[in-house]
């Protein structure tokens, strides 16, 4: 997969309309079924002195890391069938054939050129020796001695319970107060919903990876969404707005990711689809 699966989608696919459209209760299941794609629990380690080469793959509970043969170091969401989705985080270094990723021993995870003639990217994590390596809960890491000295930018967003505490699993919910960052996700059993690295809020579908869905805002990175607490669902880069849905706001709003493929931002305390305030319009296409 080349680099160009970070840059922004086709404006033809993802000219999603803002209006409502169908819409199924909060949390209704289009009966998705669980993923037959064997994967490791996290965390994976990363072996220190072993070259990471073209071609290799490390997989951790929904995601992978691969080697691609063109140079790139990239972390992916995996797709039920056990191939690659949407984009979390890569290294940019494509164009390098045979390039090689190691974690060093004096803590330095780096990409090298083929034959190892020049650093292409690296951590800055060096005179850390004894640090190591993993992939572990959707972020790439190195860990030194008294915690974790550099983390690529993806992760899952966590369900929280009721003192709002996170919980080691995905949310498919997302409640005021809380962001999704860079290369976060919300998942529900038939799509994901990732906050790209290039601003680009977009929604895709498990089985195929196909978008669905887009905010349309690429070219803002470092960009979050986020209910606030007037409850208005929105895309902000800097502490500015460069996106947000049309309905009126209401404060307690939040964000459902649906089975039946549909991203739904419902009133608080919401019991039925009457509580839909708007919705990506996407409900049906898992």
């Amino acid at each position: 997969m080349r680099h160009t699966m970070l840059k922004r989608l086709g404006i033809g696919l993802l000219g999603a309309a803002a209006a409502l459209g169908t819409v199924a209760a909060p949390g209704a299941s289009a009966g998705a079924g669980p993923s037959t794609c064997p994967t490791k629990p996290a965390p994976v380690r990363i072996a220190t002195g072993q070259a990471f080469g073209a071609g290799q793959r490390l997989t951790s509970g929904d995601t992978a890391l691969t080697m691609q043969s063109d140079g790139n170091l990239v972390q992916y969401l995996v797709r039920p069938d056990c191939q690659n989705g949407p984009v979390l985080w890569a290294s940019n270094t494509y164009g390098n054939p045979g390039a090689y990723a190691i974690m060093q021993s004096d803590g330095n995870f780096v990409v090298y050129r083929a034959g190892g003639a020049g650093a292409l990217w690296s951590s800055g994590t060096w005179n850390q020796s004894g640090a190591t390596a993993s992939l572990d809960g959707g972020a790439l890491r190195v860990h030194n001695g008294t915690g974790v000295s550099w983390q690529d930018v993806s992760g899952y967003l966590p369900a929280h319970d009721a003192d709002n505490n996170p919980l080691p699993q995905v949310s498919s919910r997302l409640q005021p107060g809380f962001q999704m960052g860079n290369g976060s996700w919300a998942e529900s059993g038939s799509v994901w919903l990732v906050q790209q690295n290039d601003g680009n809020l977009v929604l895709y579908r498990k089985r195929d990876g196909a978008a669905l869905w887009s905010t349309n805002t690429w070219g803002h990175p470092g960009a979050h969404t986020d209910v606030t607490s007037a409850g208005r669902l929105e895309v902000a880069q800097n502490g500015s707005q460069v996106w947000a849905e049309g309905a009126p706001p209401v404060p307690g709003s939040y964000l459902q990711v649906q089975d039946d493929a549909n991203v739904v931002l419902y009133r608080p305390n919401a019991t039925s689809s009457a509580d839909a305030l708007w919705s990506t319009g996407t409900y049906g296409k898992g």
